[in-house]
């Protein structure tokens, strides 16, 4: 099977995330960068689950050196420790994307309800 995503120019996309973000419609932009990852991700491993790609890309494009790292993020609801990047994964896209979870957006704050 062809990988067609790489030939593809997001940035209309990214323009439109940017509009609706400007025009106090933050959740549809999220949502719409969020579909940008999981196409981008999907051109760096075709082959592997949804889930396991969209945080390795994400692992691989925020994880530098000398930045700050997020590791261990402790979840008190689940009394767990959890990497940025599944947070963003199993608690922002996939009830957003699957589920049309509501994202309550404050300007210090977000959460999914």
């Amino acid at each position: 099977m062809e990988n067609k995503s790489s030939k593809i120019n997001f940035s209309w996309l990214i323009d439109d995330a940017n509009y609706l973000y400007q025009n106090e419609r933050k959740v549809g932009a999220i949502l719409l960068l969020l579909c940008v990852i999981d196409a981008l991700a999907r051109d760096n491993n075709i082959n592997t689950r949804v889930g396991d790609r969209f945080e390795s890309f994400l692992k691989s494009k925020m994880r530098r050196t000398g930045r700050p790292q997020i590791h261990n993020i402790w979840i008190p609801k689940f009394n767990q420790f959890y990497t940025f990047e599944y947070i963003i994964y199993k608690f922002l896209r996939c009830p957003l994307v699957h589920e049309g979870s509501k994202l309550a957006i404050s300007d210090n704050e977000f959460a999914v309800r």
